[in-house]
């Protein structure tokens, strides 16, 4: 879950069944979008679930989910419904499951992830086929969450 990076009454949930929810503490009816992320039938129920989303607090624009299964996406808060079931912006391909992604907090069109595989990931927008930088946890851990400190662009906490 995470605020709104354009208002301060929004909030975007990621959801088990793969489901991104807009809510709008304004109002009575407070949700007012859900965007369902496209699976393949194939899919195991394990691995669909959305495990993160961050909103940009650069542009203001992205909308970063890591998930469902072994990708991050990026979607444009701008976009319509229509427009969303077309497929995500970007996305950007993990050698397994990510359970984590955040935005670089300094430099744009920049984001972490990190992955059941143990590695964490800086990936540039402008270059989605390849990550900028990789690095391999130490002893073989893995890292359930990540969070990128405010004051410096290159120091990433990691929790596992």
């Amino acid at each position: 879950m995470c605020w709104s990076q354009r208002d301060s009454n929004t909030i975007i949930s990621s959801c088990d069944d793969s489901v991104m929810r807009f809510f709008d503490l304004n109002n009575l009816d407070i949700m007012f979008r859900e965007w369902y992320i496209p699976l393949p039938e194939s899919s195991a129920l394990q691995t669909n679930k959305l495990r993160s989303v961050d909103w940009d607090r650069i542009s203001l624009e992205w909308i970063l989910t890591g998930g469902p299964r072994d990708k991050c996406h990026v979607y444009n808060v701008l976009q319509n419904d229509e427009e969303f079931h077309k497929g995500p912006m970007h996305d950007f391909q993990h050698e397994s499951y990510v359970h984590d992604a955040q935005w670089n907090t300094s430099e744009p069109n920049t984001f972490y992830s990190c992955d059941r595989a143990g590695l964490v990931y800086l990936w540039d927008m402008n270059q989605p086929k390849t990550p900028a930088m990789t690095f391999k946890m130490h002893n073989n851990t893995c890292p359930m969450r990540m969070d990128v400190n405010i004051f410096d662009e290159h120091s990433v906490a990691l929790a596992g």
